[in-house]
């Protein structure tokens, strides 16, 4: 079995969106019942406003971040000043390799407006999954791609650019087409990164990759997930 779900809803709930994360084309995946790619939870409300930001932000969540900055800008532990708005351009779960393309407007508000658009392909037959991050702008920015990955995972970078995420039933192998810097990070406080929480108030040390990029102008930036079980 493979799960994979996307979001490509609005923030939060209703208009204050409290409850909400930047969270906006992010996905988890799960193999053979087993999480892989994860959302790394909640944590805190008001006891830790350093944690309770990174738990929400854009940064904890398997989607792209640009110049540092979340989608959604936040003006306290829940309230919303700016959100992003997602738009489902296209899915079809149908055919192989099944598609879903989605994008939001959060980044418009930078000085070099930025509109992020995520394509998403899953080839069923070569247990594959391409994902296409689009960053339509004019100007130059800094792109972070972030992959965060169960408790239960073990990762190794390799000296090709590629990782692979070891489970209890299968290797994950994760290749950055395009990427100019990939790290890696488990239970880093500088930065935070690398962290999920199962139940409010706990916190473990989780794997997370971070995929960066200096662009100028348009750009995709591919990451390709494969999978084999053992």
């Amino acid at each position: 079995e493979v799960l994979l779900v996307a979001d490509a809803a609005p923030l939060g709930f209703l208009s204050i969106a409290a409850h909400g994360h930047a969270d906006c084309l992010s996905f988890v995946l799960s193999l053979g019942g087993v999480q892989v790619l994860v959302d790394p939870g909640t944590y805190c409300y008001h006891s830790d406003s350093t944690w309770r930001a990174y738990f929400k932000g854009t940064s904890a969540h398997n989607t792209v971040r640009v110049d540092g900055v979340d989608q959604s800008q936040s003006v306290g532990a829940f309230m919303w000043a700016r959100k992003a708005e997602p738009e489902l351009e296209a899915f079809d779960g149908a055919l192989s390799p099944q598609r879903f393309v989605a994008s939001h407007d959060g980044y418009r508000r930078l000085r070099d407006p930025v509109r992020h658009v995520r394509e998403i392909r899953f080839d069923t037959a070569a247990a594959e999954i391409t994902v296409i991050d689009t960053l339509k702008c004019r100007g130059s920015h800094q792109v972070e791609r972030f992959w965060h990955l169960a408790d239960h995972c073990a990762v190794q970078r390799r000296p090709d650019g590629t990782a692979e995420a070891r489970l209890e039933n299968c290797a994950v192998e994760f290749v950055a087409v395009d990427a100019h810097r990939i790290e890696s990070f488990v239970g880093s406080t500088r930065p935070i990164s690398g962290w999920m929480s199962r139940r409010f108030g706990a916190r473990t040390p989780s794997p997370t990759l971070v995929m960066s990029n200096d662009i100028i102008g348009e750009t995709s930036l591919v990451t390709r997930i494969r999978w084999r079980f053992e």
